[in-house]
């Protein structure tokens, strides 16, 4: 199978550090995933977007329950401080949870663009770049430190 599509250069935040392991064996094993950066705290990873080149992350995963700052606290600030930087980037909520009232909640933030349940699998990687991903001559690797 030939995959013309890729999610290109991927963050993920989640506070959860067994599961940061299993996405970034997953993103690993995937052909749709170029590369990868992992931050376990939100506070952090809101600092290292709002420093970050508009065009350094193709795909932004956010777990929706971490201490601090929840996911959809994390869009909000994102919204009101750089939603321009991440126009081209789609921004994916992903939770344990299963309450309608999360997704509501997280439906209500403009930079979402999908909410799907934990675990991240290969195969929701390879719908999601369906969906959301670009031609590979487009997603060339940058190094992301």
């Amino acid at each position: 199978m030939t995959l013309s599509k890729t999610l290109g250069s991927i963050l993920f935040v989640d506070d959860d550090e067994i599961e940061t392991a299993l996405f970034q064996r997953v993103c690993k094993r995937s052909p749709v995933v170029r590369c990868c950066k992992a931050i376990n705290d939100p506070v952090e990873a809101f600092l290292h977007l709002l420093a970050a080149d508009p065009l350094l992350y193709d795909v932004i995963f956010v777990d929706l329950n971490m201490p601090k700052i929840n996911g959809i606290e994390l869009l909000r600030l994102l919204e009101v401080e750089a939603a321009h930087k991440f126009s081209r980037a789609n921004v994916i909520m992903l939770t344990s949870s299963v309450e309608e009232e999360d997704m509501r909640a997280a439906q209500t933030c403009g930079i979402l663009s999908a909410f799907i349940n934990k675990p991240l699998t290969e195969s929701q990687l390879l719908e999601l770049a369906k969906h959301y991903g670009m031609p590979r001559a487009e997603t060339d690797c940058v190094s992301i430190s």
